[in-house]
């Protein structure tokens, strides 16, 4: 357990320090906790004034260095007059710009011993909301059965490492992480029991960043992915309630997507997934009926579908190019669309055992790719193709 100084709001073994420029409680900017030799420029740079503060302060308490001439109605590069930055401010020391969040606010670092933070209890939690800070400076894991609420660190804004939530028991929501927006590698939510709602993620810019949720009994849906258009892997693996994923629907994949054994999916429909850098694997969800990606048109890895008891449908209809395919002991899947537009396949071709499926869909495929196509037969012989 992580203790508190006497007297003070500081962890004095994960965490240190409670000096430095503390940050503002407003996050529009108007200047609070800041030093005093910048109030010629004003704290929105409003007054034109000449120097290194003539930009006022940043959004969230940092002063941005960088000095530029006159400044221009509180422009964030302090006197560009207008010109849009193309880089990040300058920040004084203890706060960081991130050109992924915003390219003219400083946020202020939280001051830690050790560079990876780790919540074991719900003092944990507490002490780390006294440091008023919004940069958590390298990994950052949340794992205990005791924590029950993370309210207090809504001024969170970056976690520059991994981000891990597992092993909770009682913690339902992460209301209280509602104020962050980057992450700058993986995010695994895995292992908690309780959870049921991760709606408080739904500012996050996940760019590149691999996603993970596993073992989550309580979870019921993805809200809160909405901004996670563009990531590196996503996986969603044994979450036994979960039966909402809409609001999963990036537009590119670099590497893989992965959904297996989650108990209450009736539909997987990524509407507007373009690409996918890696393979895709949907396998032994029970109660899925439909596999939609109609906006595909690239998979440079594998295609598995297999083990999917209720499965009726795939529509792949703009995919041109995939590593390979493999759809099998799909027992009532009926139609796999006829993949209209395939061009090239890398490897093979295997769609066999899906008793439901008509073996003369299969055929017409297998025709246009009988090189690849080595184990398209074992289909339902009788089907009838329109």
């Amino acid at each position: 357990m992580m203790k508190l100084a006497a007297g003070t709001a500081c962890l004095v073994l994960a965490f240190v320090g409670c000096g430095g420029q503390s940050s503002r409680d407003e996050p529009d900017g108007d200047g609070g906790g800041g030093t005093s030799e910048d109030a010629s420029g004003g704290d929105n740079g409003d007054t034109g004034g000449t120097g290194g503060g003539s930009g006022g302060r940043q959004g969230s308490g940092g002063r941005a260095e960088n000095s530029g001439g006159q400044g221009s109605g509180g422009e964030a590069d302090g006197g560009t007059g207008g010109a849009q930055l193309t880089e990040c401010v300058t920040c004084e020391p203890g706060y960081e710009c991130f050109e992924e969040v915003s390219l003219d606010t400083c946020f202020k670092v939280c001051e830690t011993e050790v560079p990876n933070v780790e919540l074991h209890t719900q003092q944990d939690v507490d002490a780390l909301a006294a440091l008023d800070c919004e940069v958590i400076g390298n990994e950052f894991s949340i794992a205990s059965p005791d924590i029950t609420s993370l309210l207090g660190l809504e001024k969170l804004r970056v976690i520059k490492g991994e981000f891990s939530i597992t092993g909770t028991t009682n913690l339902t929501t992460l209301a209280g992480l509602d104020g962050l927006v980057y992450a700058g590698d993986h995010i695994s939510i895995n292992g908690n029991s309780g959870l049921s709602d991760i709606s408080a993620l739904s500012h996050m810019k996940t760019a590149e960043v691999n996603l993970s949720f596993s073992g989550n009994a309580a979870l019921a849906s993805l809200d809160g992915l909405e901004g996670a258009k563009k990531v590196l892997n996503f996986m969603a693996t044994g979450n036994q309630l979960l039966s909402d994923v809409s609001a999963f629907s990036p537009e590119s994949v670099f590497e893989n997507i992965l959904f297996s054994g989650n108990g209450a999916i009736e539909t997987i429909i990524l509407p507007d997934l373009i690409s996918v850098g890696g393979g895709v694997q949907i396998s032994a969800e029970p109660l899925c009926t439909a596999l939609e990606m109609p906006s595909v048109d690239y998979l440079g890895g594998p295609l598995l579908v297999g083990g999917n008891p209720e499965l009726l449908e795939i529509n792949l209809d703009s995919l041109t190019r995939v590593g390979s395919i493999t759809i099998t002991e799909n027992p009532k899947l009926t139609t796999v669309g006829g993949l209209p537009l395939l061009e090239e396949v890398d490897e093979m071709i295997t769609i066999t055992q899906n008793p439901s499926l008509p073996q003369c869909e299969v055929d017409e495929i297998a025709a246009r790719h009988s090189a690849a196509c080595t184990y398209c037969t074992g289909n339902k012989e009788d089907g009838v193709c329109p």
